[in-house]
């Protein structure tokens, strides 16, 4: 349509048919456009296929320049379904196959060939790249000469969200293969890892960790990706699994470092801070073959290791070691050495040991350790899928002050002992001490009881399942002998008889620091019965054959009743002459 200065025009197309890279699609056009002597007025331009919807409107200024120093301003609206031209790209451009739906709004302004504004928003939902899931992407950005400005990004998924700021891509000329570079400041709150992994096809890896963090990252990004990030990683709720149980549990650990981003892996390398412990790490995680990483400290203490292998750990150490794994199995080896170290309530003095885990196994190669003077050596194993233990180990000297500390936090000697002896243990069965099978056996030589020395003292014990058995247990002083005998139970009940024969008061060091010339005979007996923290006692004592300065003295007897709420005995003293009874 011709008016006096402008021309108005308007075509449409329907449906048509056309290729492209030989494929074949259907699309519709419209155009709306006006021509007068200054500019060219676009009132609408549509183009549409099944993959495309694009809408335009604006205008050429200075008509009479439009080839030579073209000055226009337009806005676009453009949506996209890249699982239809994801493979057109790909074939033409070379990118990644692409997937998800895209939403572009923008506005260019060009004045003589110069740019003055081309601002988009752009709108990413279900997006993947090359098979990896990213999910949805929020940006604002610019359009320079050889770059896409873009100062903010939002991308948002099932593992968490991503903020990138003052984000520039820039175009390289890669041999007429399209080619980017980013440079960007990444900020995330919380992303799993875990999920990321998943997200990423690849697999189910056994490292869950969720991560906040703070990096600047630049470097090649496509064809071929090579970023590397600096800054802070803080990690939460770290978790290394394996068999059905965890392998390493941290509740809260910071990294400073370095992260190299290819497209077959990712690695690292950093400092690291978990609690008041400090260490290293570095590693890599190889998106077909697994994960390792590496790591050491010279001090770290295991209140600040929230789990290790389900075993309960206390004490400073010294490590290093490393982790390995797939989507499919994880082990790790690491050595260490202990100071003040307890395990599953065993204390183990200063140790070490080369630690590995492989195939729901975890094993001490051996365990060496010092409790005071006292030396040990054991090899341990932990079935973590059986949630069993199997231990082998012995004592070759002894002090027996450090053999009960190894014990205190499950039984507290009432007297005093010394001693130097030697002791074997064998044990097996379920993680709880109350339910193992074992064999325990102990020699003690030129100690003392409760003041009393003795000659020699054996101990042999045997439990299965639990349920103890007393095989030998005597001490010795010249004459006379102590016998303990009994049994006790999973349940913590323990029935035992401790039988005291030919004691002689002479030779007795606690009889002959009272200071007065005594002899004579003493035998008793003690029975123990019920819970190991709440026994009844009953103890039964005879003194016969007693002299006192060379003066005979009759006979006595003792007996004494105990339990936790209350004690009552009674006593006939010098052959009956004088009878008592008690109660408290």
């Amino acid at each position: 349509k011709n008016g006096k200065n402008h021309v108005l025009a308007q075509a449409k197309i329907k449906s048509a048919k056309s290729t492209l890279q030989g494929h074949p699609f259907d699309l519709k056009l419209q155009v709306l456009a006006e021509l007068n002597r200054k500019e060219l007025i676009i009132s609408n331009f549509a183009f549409h296929t099944p993959s495309i919807d694009l809408q335009m409107e604006g205008r050429f200024k200075e008509i009479s320049n439009i080839f030579i120093k073209p000055s226009l301003k337009m806005d676009l609206n453009l949506k996209v379904d890249l699982s239809k031209v994801g493979a057109l790209l790909f074939n033409w451009l070379k990118t990644p196959i692409l997937t998800g739906f895209l939403h572009l709004k923008g506005q260019v302004e060009l004045e003589a060939s110069n740019w003055i504004s081309q601002n988009f928003d752009l709108i990413g939902t279900q997006l993947s790249i090359a098979g990896s899931q990213v999910g949805d992407i929020k940006i604002k950005g610019q359009i320079g000469k050889d770059r896409l400005i873009l100062p903010e990004i939002e991308m948002g998924n099932h593992a968490g969200k991503i903020f990138l700021t003052k984000t520039e891509i820039q175009f390289l000329d890669n041999s007429n293969e399209l080619g980017f570079s980013v440079q960007s400041h990444l900020k995330s709150d919380q992303i799993s890892l875990h999920k990321l992994f998943e997200l990423l096809n690849l697999g189910n890896i056994p490292v869950f960790l969720d991560l906040a963090s703070d990096l600047d990252c630049t470097g090649p990004l496509w064809p071929t990706t090579d970023i590397k990030c600096n800054g802070v990683v803080n990690g939460n709720n770290l978790r290394i699994t394996g068999d059905g149980g965890n392998i390493v549990k941290l509740d809260q650990m910071q990294a400073n470092g370095e992260v190299e981003i290819t497209q077959n892996l990712t690695a690292y390398k950093a400092q690291l801070q978990l609690g008041d412990s400090k260490g290293e790490s570095s590693g890599v995680i190889d998106y077909k073959e697994g994960f390792k990483i590496s790591f050491s400290s010279p001090e770290v203490d295991f209140k600040n290791v929230q789990n290790l292998a389900d075993l309960k750990i206390e004490g400073v150490t010294k490590l290093s070691g490393s982790t390995e794994g797939d989507s499919n199995k994880a082990v790790f080896s690491i050595a260490f050495d202990g100071k003040n170290v307890h395990f599953q309530d065993f204390f183990l003095g200063d140790c070490n040991s080369s630690l590995s885990y492989a195939k729901g196994l975890l094993s001490f190669n051996p365990l060496k350790g010092i409790v005071g003077i006292s030396e040990y050596q054991a090899k341990v194993s932990v079935d973590l899928r059986e949630k069993r233990i199997a231990a082998e180990g012995k004592l070759a000297k002894f002090e027996t002050p450090d053999l009960l500390k190894i014990f205190s936090r499950m039984y507290q000697s009432p007297i005093e002992m010394t001693g130097v002896g030697t002791a074997y243990l064998k044990a097996s069965g379920p993680l709880k001490l109350g339910a193992l099978t074992y064999d325990l056996s102990a020699q003690i030589r030129n100690g003392s009881a409760a003041g009393e020395f003795f000659e020699r003292a054996e101990l042999e014990l045997s439990a299965v399942d639990g349920e103890v058995q007393i095989q030998k247990a005597r001490l010795l002083k010249k004459n006379s002998s102590i016998v303990l005998s009994g049994e006790g139970h999973p349940n913590g009940n323990i029935k035992a008889t401790i039988e005291g024969k030919n004691f002689l008061l002479e030779e007795s060091e606690n009889v002959n620091r009272l200071g007065t010339t005594l002899a004579g005979l003493f035998n008793f007996t003690l029975t123990l019965d019920g819970p190991i923290l709440a026994q009844e006692a009953m103890f039964q004592g005879k003194f016969s054959n007693i002299f006192i300065e060379d003066i005979e003295v009759p006979a006595s007897q003792v007996m004494l009743k105990l339990n936790r709420s209350s004690i009552e005995g009674s006593a006939q003293l010098i052959g009956n002459r004088l009878k008592t009874e008690f109660q408290w």
